[in-house]
């Protein structure tokens, strides 16, 4: 059993995840973008071959679900083996402890976090046609490709480690099923 964290060991670790998710996403998102769309000119909002509210769309359903598969049992074996200490942490509001809950079975939490991938690329489309942003030149939406994917990825990590962190046998309401 290693030696558990503790508060200030918590926040290191939740602040390396999350930049690390966000700096990695962001690269591959943006070379990847970038290596899709390099031979337009331009992408528009909606276009025959579908625009980049398509591309946007299946972005944030695609990163929320691989990013939550990856982390969420990474977290989840680092509670188990002792290693994060959850009792270094703040008392839980009763939202999170209510989301701890809700998402306690593995495939919901993939669901939930793929849903709300959808919804937070949904707002940012939402916005860029409210800003009349209704075409990118390819480097462009690839640099915002991948600074969206770095701070949604980013944000998304910091909320699973958080999720993880306030697990507990007495809010799950049973014997060590970490």
């Amino acid at each position: 059993m290693q030696t558990p964290l503790d508060a200030t060991g918590w926040q290191q670790h939740i602040g390396r995840n999350t930049l690390t998710n966000g700096v990695t996403n962001a690269l591959a998102n943006g070379l990847i973008c970038w290596l899709l769309f390099r031979d337009n000119a331009s992408l528009a909002f909606w276009d025959s071959s579908g625009g980049f509210a398509v591309d946007l769309l299946a972005t944030g359903f695609l990163l929320a679900m691989i990013v939550t598969l990856i982390l969420l049992p990474i977290q989840r074996k680092q509670l188990k083996v002792g290693s994060i200490n959850p009792g270094v942490l703040s008392a839980s509001s009763p939202l999170t402890r209510q989301l701890v809950v809700v998402t306690e079975p593995y495939l919901s939490a993939v669901v939930l976090a793929s849903l709300l991938g959808l919804i937070t690329a949904a707002g940012t489309l939402l916005i860029l046609h409210i800003m009349s942003m209704h075409s990118f030149s390819t480097v462009h939406y690839s640099v915002f490709k991948g600074l969206w994917a770095g701070c949604f990825s980013g944000a998304l990590a910091y909320l699973i480690i958080n999720l993880t962190g306030h697990r507990t046998d007495e809010l799950l309401g049973t014997k060590s099923s970490l």
